[in-house]
This record gives structure tokens, C-alpha cells and sequence, in this order.
């Protein structure tokens, strides 16, 4: 098959199952920049509905959940959610190296999910618009965080609220798009003059990982490398850069965080009627302090070694970070 992305050729590598039961995907690979997609690239609004409704229990969503919860405690909620993962440190270090707290324009962050980023921002002084297309996700931030969100497409914000955003931000979301080409052209076209879109997406790295080892598909129907994400911005006629997140890991030595790069979900989590099946495993607060120790104890060696003797324990650097940084400009 032909690539979206770049145009180069495709090859079927694997058949995976679907995030519920009875489902079956392709998985391809390009060749040429090293993309990987499912077919078929279709996606399911119904199953969102399912894991937002339920979201403390789902595998891999269930820590969005508890960091909602954490942020909306937190004396700091900006310096907190960007101290918790690479793609939240990526996007605070840009607003706050380029962006003026005092900007007539606002900040929209679309698919805010549960609301925890836009209600950061705000907090930091910057006026910000979370945009989801899931009811139920934007009831959730709502009655969390209050009155910063729209649920609808960024084109029916633009409408309503008669203003162009000056930046939008979309966190580990275009790899659920069936067509992320489409979808990133008309986020810049909805741009103010001299806008720019500043999104993160998990990173596959080339030649360190599988074809797929990320969420089940139609959660993720794409996984990125850096390559694939230069080509789709020549594609859009923008100029992109990446945005280092070296320090990140620096000040978390053996940081890891899932579901990309601890154990890829290889079985449905529900069944055909939207109810799930595989319910997330709590820990007990004796194995909570146990694993905390741990980390603490694999940061402790990289800090004073600045490697590891932990069998399988590898520092990330930007070069093989979790996640992506990316900021599209329009030329």
C-alpha cells in the first residue's frame, strides 16, 4: 500500500487484535519513514464514550485519571503536570519560553480529554480553551475545573467565540486520527496570523522497537517517528521543529511511564458491547511504596554512576524519548 504520510511503499508486517473483542487490524509499516498504521484506519466514538466513562479503571487511561486528580490539588498545577511526563514538560517549555501570559490571543488545546492541561495553563495565566469532541470528557473537565472548555470540532470554536487562537496544543492525539494530514491542515488553517501548533504523539523510535507497541488499535491507529513527522510537515507546506526533552529525563533519571514503553497492550480490554473486560490491577499501598523505593533506588545509581547495572534498565534521552515535541509553523 501507499503510504499517506510520505508516499513511499507500505508492507503488511502483523495482524493485531482491536481494542474490543472481535476486532482484527493490519499493522504496515512504511518503508521510507518508517510510520507504522493499522488498517482499517477507522475509528470508534462509541468506545471513548465507554473509556470516559469508566476512565479510573481503564489500563493505560486510568493514569489520566489520577492526574486530573493530583492537578487539581497541586499548589502549582503547571510545574506539577510538567514535572509528571516528557510530552507535559515539551509543552510548558514552549509556552513559557515563547508565549506572553498577556496575549490577547488565547491558547486551545484540542482533545483536552479531562480538562487537567487547559486548567494548568489557566492557572499559569494563560487564557486557555480546552476543545473535545467527547461529551462526556468535557462534562468531566467541567464539573473538575470549571468553565474553560467546548465541546465540539476547533472549526465550531472559531465560529462561536469569533477568535483565532494564537497557538493550539494537542497532546498525544493525532496518532487516533484515521487522517492526521487532514486534521493538522485545518488546525493551521484555523490559526491566527503567525500561529503555530505545538503537539506531542508517542514516539517510535527507529530501529530500537516493533511495529507496534503502543495503544490497541482504533485507540491508536498510528505510531510516529520523527522521520514520518518531517515528511508530513513537507506535505503541509510548515516548517517544523522538535522540542528537546532531554532535561526532562535528566531531572527523572529511569523514568518510565506506559503504556509505549512498558507493557503494550496485547489483548481487548472490552467486549463487543462496550463493557470492560480487563479492569486495571490495583496495587496495595505496601507494593505502591515498594515500586516508589525502586524508582527512587534506579535514580540514585544513574545520579551517581550516570549509568545503570539494572539489567534492562536503559537512561532516555531526547533520542529515544516516549514521546514527541513537535511545533508546526505555516509558511
Amino acid at each position: 500500500m501507499k503510504c499517506a504520510i510520505c508516499g513511499g511503499a507500505s508492507y503488511k508486517v502483523r495482524s493485531i487484535d482491536g481494542y474490543r473483542l472481535g476486532q482484527k487490524f493490519e499493522v504496515l509499516e512504511c518503508g521510507e519513514c518508517q510510520v507504522s498504521y493499522v488498517n482499517p484506519l477507522v475509528t470508534d466514538q462509541r468506545l471513548y464514550e465507554a473509556i470516559y466513562s469508566n476512565v479510573q479503571n481503564v489500563p493505560g487511561y486510568s493514569r489520566y485519571f489520577e492526574l486530573a486528580n493530583a492537578v487539581s490539588k497541586a499548589l502549582d498545577p503547571l510545574e506539577y503536570i510538567s514535572s509528571s511526563e516528557g510530552c507535559y514538560f515539551g509543552v510548558a517549555k514552549y509556552i513559557q519560553n515563547t508565549i506572553s501570559a498577556l496575549n490577547a490571543n488565547p491558547i486551545v488545546e484540542i482533545g483536552c480529554g479531562l480538562g487537567y492541561l487547559t486548567f494548568a495553563l489557566n492557572t499559569s495565566g494563560y487564557q486557555t480553551i480546552g476543545v473535545d469532541i467527547s461529551e462526556t470528557g468535557i462534562r468531566l473537565a467541567r464539573e473538575r475545573f470549571g468553565d474553560y472548555y467546548f465541546c465540539g470540532q476547533i472549526a465550531d470554536w472559531v465560529r462561536s467565540s469569533n477568535k483565532r487562537p494564537a497557538l493550539i496544543v494537542c497532546t498525544e492525539l493525532i496518532e487516533h486520527l484515521p487522517d492526521p494530514l487532514e486534521f493538522i491542515q485545518l488546525a493551521l488553517t484555523n490559526l491566527d496570523s503567525g500561529g503555530q501548533l505545538l503537539f506531542t504523539t508517542p514516539h517510535k523510535v527507529e530501529g530500537e522497537v516493533g511495529p507496534w507497541e503502543t495503544e490497541l488499535p482504533p485507540v491508536h491507529l498510528w505510531w510516529f517517528s520523527k522521520r514520518s513527522l518531517i515528511e508530513m510537515s513537507k506535505r503541509l507546506n510548515a516548517d517544523i521543529e522538535f522540542v528537546d526533552l532531554g532535561k526532562f529525563y535528566l531531572d527523572n533519571p529511569g523514568y518510565r511511564a506506559g503504556p509505549e514503553r512498558e507493557k503494550p497492550l496485547n489483548s481487548s480490554l472490552f467486549n463487543e458491547r462496550y463493557d470492560l473486560i480487563a479492569s486495571v490491577k490495583r496495587k496495595s499501598a505496601f507494593r505502591k511504596k515498594l515500586r516508589n523505593f525502586e524508582k527512587y533506588l534506579k535514580a540514585l545509581i544513574f545520579k551517581l554512576i550516570g549509568k545503570s547495572t539494572l539489567e534492562g534498565l536503559v537512561p532516555l534521552t531526547d533520542a529515544n524519548s516516549i514521546s514527541i515535541c513537535a511545533v508546526l509553523t505555516k509558511r
